[in-house]
């Protein structure tokens, strides 16, 4: 399970760089680029419930960033430096748990029906714009 937990966390990572990318090309700020990172982190999770399961199910009886693999390290890496441009706290670990628990959060209901026929209509962008408007203040404090 920890290999397909890895090649997860390896996938999520390439598309989540490469949106994060493009984003910077467009000069969208750090907004921009928590926006890219955060859409490819849903889209994942939607494309592949199976490895994002593994992604985020510990099997081993760990908890699991008690010894996460070298790409689960660099996927919470692009996590912490992108939140970080939006705190100017390039080891803001306290908000890129924060961005990550929303991420998690939102991919899971989603998963699981919860949101009904409806669907999730504008929560997610709004959850968005709450966390940049919240991240980015707690940066200026």
């Amino acid at each position: 399970m920890a290999l397909v937990a890895e090649r997860a966390a390896s996938q999520l990572a390439g598309q989540a760089r490469a949106a994060v990318a493009v984003a910077e090309h467009r000069a969208l700020g750090a907004d921009g680029a928590f926006k890219a990172l955060a859409t490819a982190y849903a889209d994942f999770a939607a494309a592949e419930p199976g490895l994002y399961a593994a992604l985020t199910t510990d099997t081993s009886g760990s908890t699991w960033s008690a010894q996460p693999g070298v790409e689960r390290k660099a996927l919470w890496n692009l996590v912490l430096q992108v939140v970080g441009r939006l705190t100017k706290n390039p080891d803001d670990t306290g908000a890129a748990v924060a961005a990550w628990s929303f991420l998690h959060g939102f991919a899971s209901l989603r998963a699981a029906g919860m949101f009904g026929s409806s669907g999730p209509l504008d929560g997610f962008e709004r959850g968005l714009a709450a966390l940049i408007a919240g991240l980015g203040s707690a940066g200026e404090s």
